[in-house]
């Protein structure tokens, strides 16, 4: 039933009353005495109070607090039908006067009111019934009572079922079988107090007269009390609601939140709920429609509500600079009471809290997981992604890195590095958004993209894309930055973790930058020394405590005459599983990470060899590599004056051979306590000519890769430039790799004076070396090898001093 039903049965209802007053009026206006009008005035307001007890109840008013039929079938007991009918018009009408054409509410309850007036009539004038007297019931009315009161019950219990199954869009069925229990309760309880007060009124008739006021006490305190249970169902609910606002999720808090206030103002009239608030993606609004959310997003694309929020109030929490807000849509406002609005501010309260806690929470997961600077993923994030992508398929991960970067740092500054990482961050977020592709900055200038449901040439293709799309300039301040990147990526497996997945992405980045490679898919096989490296650096200190790490000593030799000079001392290690160890395995990881200890057991080894070739009558020198950060470590002096005191050897006896240090004040104490220098790998790119001017040294060694081709031009002419440098300089010249006979022809025609490699001796123990020199070749004791030639111009190593 909509409103201008209501309308046209609230003037039916008029113009039936009128009618009645006017056949009233016809018949017996001249015989109504004064306590007749008196008695028909008391019905009449009897059923206006009964008519105006009605509670505010949504239109099904199942729960409401009424004693409309009790009072209807009292009035149909004590006056006959047409003067019941007539007080029931006006009662009716006088209680529903002041009320607004859009309350449908209280329209449909007038019409249905009057209806049921109408219907009881009916009933005792048909059964008989009836009274003929005002204030005089029928004889057998407990009868009549019964049989008006069962009737008005149903009638009014049918006409309400139908306006709110209207009302809700249900079946009739469904809205009169809702609570029928309570209601048929509630039924029998009206022609209960209904049969009580005819009798009192069939015992004295002037109890009619005091009736209405009985009922408006009665009443008043039944709405007391129901209005106090009420209030402490409220906030119970609003309390268990309120618990169940504390989530950490944003989404969770305010979905419950606007269910719940859905459910919590039901009784209201509140149809649609909304909360409208600052998330950290920008302004969002929730609305929900009883359970049903039926729409999340931007306050801008909500759609419109067909009338204005009737109820709104604000939500915020203790430090919210821009609170948001709840709306309840209503289509009766008075239907909030002072109550209502308290228990709305309360939950909005406690709402803006909730969301306030919720929102920090987001706040810190998202600055847990991703990069303060360009808002990717960070490696926590991205091993968690890793880790459930594993577990669903096919997972290649892509490690970039990027080259040159250091120095936009060093010729730019730290903030222009930073608006590249920026500007790469985003061209990287670019080009995998389309794939849905998860993109991280692990640090630095490193990043990585995880690439699922791809495998072998596809993901491969996917990673070129990517890295070509990464490898285009970056405008800066009208500069263009060059972007190069080294790609290495490496396939997942369901047995592997996230962990290692990244980590074999980065060998294989470190391989494409090795390799000047593009991308570079991770091989198994360039795994096994950086695995194994990372093994023997945890093993070295017990390695060199065992012996399993000895000091071997290669001799090196005059090249025309083939006696023995000075030697070179090679640590080596036999490794317990895996026998002996290449040098340029196992030697980085020693100066990386225990070069004092190596360096400490080389000196002591070295000045024990000089004590031993002393006494067997050829006291020769040790040339000795120290790494860089040895070098410049202020306890090496103290550990040679202790080396040498130990064996009573001089510091001269030890040769220290330089590829390229700064000077130092180490190198200075060196120098002044008798240890001389040797300016190794002579002609690569790392060996300093200018270091030849910084400190004094004993002689330079010509690196094995220009030995190796002495035939071509370019490599004589870098010994012949050594040679000459030596000249002038008074220092030896000693070449490096005389391995076969031709090389050693070829390196003393080009004038070099001293050499040492496999033709010439192999690394040997020093009590092996002291026998060999002590033994000789052709009967001369401390040659090694047989002399070819006898150098015309040649510039000796220089003897210590003594």
């Amino acid at each position: 039933m909509d409103v201008r039903g209501a309308v046209r049965l609230r003037w039916l209802a008029f113009g039936a009353g009128g009618l009645g007053c006017v056949v009233w009026a016809v018949r017996d206006a001249g015989s109504a005495s004064s306590v007749v009008w008196a008695s028909l005035l008391s019905v009449a307001i009897l059923i206006a109070l009964g008519h105006a007890s009605r509670m505010r109840v949504p239109v099904r008013p199942s729960g409401a607090v009424s004693l409309t039929p009790a009072a209807i079938v009292v009035a149909a007991a004590v006056v006959p039908p047409y003067w019941m009918v007539v007080c029931a018009a006006c009662g009716i009408v006088a209680a529903a006067a002041g009320l607004p054409r859009q309350d449908h509410r209280r329209l449909i309850a007038a019409g249905v009111d009057f209806l049921a007036a109408l219907t009881a009539a009916a009933v005792m004038a048909v059964s008989g019934f009836a009274p003929t007297a005002v204030g005089s019931p029928a004889p057998d009315f407990p009868i009549g009572v019964v049989l008006a009161g069962a009737v008005v019950v149903a009638v009014v219990e049918a006409l309400f079922a139908i306006a709110g199954a209207a009302a809700a869009d249900a079946s009739w069925w469904e809205a009169a079988r809702a609570g029928w229990a309570s209601r048929l309760v509630a039924g029998a309880c009206q022609i209960g107090v209904a049969l009580a007060v005819t009798a009192l009124v069939d015992v004295q008739q002037r109890l009619l007269l005091v009736l209405p006021a009985v009922l408006l006490l009665a009443h008043a305190a039944r709405a007391h009390r129901a209005t106090l249970v009420a209030e402490r169902r409220a906030w119970e609910r609003l309390a268990t609601l309120t618990d169940a606002l504390h989530a950490r999720d944003t989404t969770d808090v305010v979905y419950t939140a606007v269910r719940g206030a859905a459910d919590l103002f039901a009784g209201r009239g509140v149809e649609i709920v909304e909360a409208e608030w600052d998330d950290l993606d920008g302004r969002r609004l929730v609305r929900a429609a009883g359970d049903l959310v039926c729409f999340d997003g931007s306050p801008a694309q909500a759609p419109t509500v067909g009338w204005p929020w009737s109820v709104a109030h604000v939500m915020a929490g203790q430090s919210t600079v821009q609170p948001g807000q709840v709306r309840l849509l209503t289509r009766d406002r008075r239907a909030f009471a002072d109550r209502d609005a308290r228990v709305l501010g309360v939950f909005c309260a406690a709402l803006g809290s909730c969301v306030e806690s919720a929102l920090a929470h987001a706040r810190l997961e998202y600055e847990a997981n991703h990069d303060p600077l360009t808002g990717l993923a960070n490696r926590r994030l991205l091993k968690a992604e890793a880790t459930e992508l594993l577990k669903r398929g096919p997972l290649a991960l892509l490690f970039l890195d990027l080259g040159g970067f250091k120095h936009v740092n060093d010729t730019l500054g730290h903030e222009a590095g930073d608006r590249v990482l920026v500007a790469v961050a985003e061209r990287l977020r670019h080009a995998v958004a389309a794939d849905g592709h998860a993109a991280a900055r692990l640090g630095g200038d490193e990043f990585a993209v995880l690439l699922p449901n791809l495998r072998g040439t596809a993901a491969a293709h996917r990673a070129r894309q990517i890295e070509v799309a990464l490898c285009q300039p970056v405008e800066l301040d009208d500069v263009q930055i060059p972007i190069r990147a080294s790609a290495g990526m490496a396939m997942g497996t369901p047995t592997m973790d996230a962990a290692e997945l990244l980590r074999r992405a980065d060998i294989a980045m470190y391989q494409a930058k090795r390799s000047a490679a593009s991308v570079t898919v991770f091989d198994p096989s360039d795994d096994t020394a950086d695995a194994l490296r990372l093994e023997l650096a945890a093993q070295l200190p017990t390695a060199i405590a065992s012996g399993q790490i000895t000091v071997l000593f290669e001799p090196i030799l005059a090249l025309a005459t083939g006696e023995a000079v000075a030697a070179r001392a090679k640590p080596t290690w036999e490794h317990v599983a895996h026998g002996v160890l290449p040098a340029d395995l196992w030697w980085p990881v020693a100066t990386q990470y225990h070069p004092a200890a190596l360096t400490k057991l080389v000196l002591y080894e070295a000045a024990a060899a000089v004590k031993t070739w002393r006494d067997h009558g050829h006291p020769i020198p040790v040339e000795i590599a120290i790494s860089p950060s040895s070098l410049r470590d202020p306890r090496l002096p103290v550990s040679v004056l202790a080396a040498t005191t130990q064996y009573g050897v001089h510091p001269g006896d030890l040769i220290i051979d330089i590829v390229q240090v700064e000077p130092d004040p180490v190198l200075d104490k060196l120098r002044a306590a008798g240890v001389r220098f040797v300016l190794d790998r002579f002609g690569t790119s790392t060996a300093s000519l200018a270091i030849l001017d910084q400190m004094p040294f004993a002689g330079l060694r010509v690196d094995r890769s220009f030995v190796a081709q002495l035939t071509k031009r370019t490599a004589a002419a870098v010994v012949k430039g050594a040679v000459r440098l030596g000249q002038d300089l008074s220092i030896a010249v000693c070449a490096e790799g005389i391995d076969t006979p031709a090389r050693r022809r070829a390196a003393l025609a080009l004038g070099c004076t001293y050499g040492n490699g496999e033709l010439l001796g192999a690394p040997q123990t020093a009590s092996d070396l002291a026998r060999r020199i002590e033994g000789g070749v052709d009967g001369v004791p401390g040659r090694l090898i047989t002399a070819v030639a006898t150098p015309s111009t040649v510039v000796a190593m220089p003897r210590r001093a003594s």
